[in-house]
């Protein structure tokens, strides 16, 4: 046969197929096959069988599972949504669904279901165990309009006597981001290992399990945080209250606050009210306006958790 018929038969294949509709860019964030494929092979629906907890007898675990950012965080979930049964979160870096957890007292006391994003191996596999009442997905978000594949970099101390290992486990995150560069003090004490991860945008995942409104989000992905919350925020998705660790350039460092005054202005002018920064990295907004969320505050005291961290 002449080359050019062969050309052409080649084309009819599934292969050929597939090449000739990616040449033509990323998938967007909402195409119907691409929302088929992470609601059934990468979202595990809501457990049915009874939480499945760290015994109460494990001292360590227990002590350090409610500190840090967590006390921070439940201080004001617990004044906002007291009154608020069967809401919706969405959580990215549940790490096991238990430790430093944002979202399982609002699962265990206010009846909430959600969504729980993990994106490292070994951390998803606990959350399984967890058997929490909330869709899990071991992927990772995109902080493009389009899913990607990221390379994972996973912490796990080696150093004898650490006190807890999941305070390593929490520090997982993508490879040559940020947080990546400035974390490099771990490598004398800890293991690393890395993974491969699919990564979907934020509004995928909403689409998928039909979600238009999100009560509470809180991102903790160790990088990509602004830019998540700048692809879900122009689409129709609302959020109401946005619990974030970000980590600001280096210039601010270089000028002694890790305080992002561009992040806080960026959000002021999406709509979102700053209620309160912890340790200069942990931030919480409000929508402004949201009647329900219009309470009185009793503000957080951070003398008395940096003394709570000391014990």
């Amino acid at each position: 046969l002449p080359v050019i018929l062969i050309r052409r038969k080649l084309r009819t294949s599934t292969a050929d197929c597939e090449f000739l509709g990616r040449i033509k860019g990323p998938l967007n964030w909402d195409d119907p096959t691409l929302l088929e494929e992470l609601k059934l092979k990468h979202i595990l629906p809501p457990a049915t069988l009874p939480l499945n907890l760290t015994d109460p007898k494990n001292s360590v675990y227990q002590i350090h599972k409610f500190k840090f950012g967590w006390q921070f965080f439940n201080h004001y979930n617990k004044q906002f949504f007291s009154k608020l049964k069967s809401g919706f979160f969405l959580e990215a870096g549940a790490l096991d669904g238990e430790f430093l957890s944002n979202t399982l007292w609002l699962e265990q006391s206010q009846n909430w279901s959600g969504l729980l994003i993990e994106a490292d191996p070994v951390n998803f596999q606990y959350l399984t165990w967890k058997r929490r009442k909330a869709w899990i997905s071991h992927t990772c978000i995109s902080e493009k309009m389009y899913p990607r594949e990221a390379i994972i970099e996973s912490l796990q101390e080696t150093a004898i006597g650490f006190a807890v290992p999941w305070l390593y486990r929490a520090n997982a995150h993508e490879l040559n981001t940020y947080f990546s560069n400035i974390r490099g003090g771990y490598t004398d004490i800890s293991a690393h290992s890395y993974s491969k991860v699919q990564c979907f945008p934020l509004r995928s995942y909403l689409k998928a399990l039909n979600v238009t409104t999100v009560d509470y989000m809180s991102l903790d992905t160790q990088g990509h945080e602004w830019e998540m919350i700048k692809t879900l925020l122009k689409g129709t998705i609302s959020v109401r209250v946005l619990a974030v660790e970000h980590f600001p350039d280096v210039d601010y460092i270089q000028e002694g606050t890790s305080i992002d005054e561009k992040f806080i202005l960026y959000m002021r002018d999406i709509g979102f009210r700053l209620i309160d920064i912890d340790d200069n990295t942990n931030y919480i907004f409000v929508l402004e306006g949201d009647p329900l969320l219009d309470v009185p505050l009793t503000k957080y005291s951070h003398k008395r958790n940096k003394q709570r961290n000391k014990r």
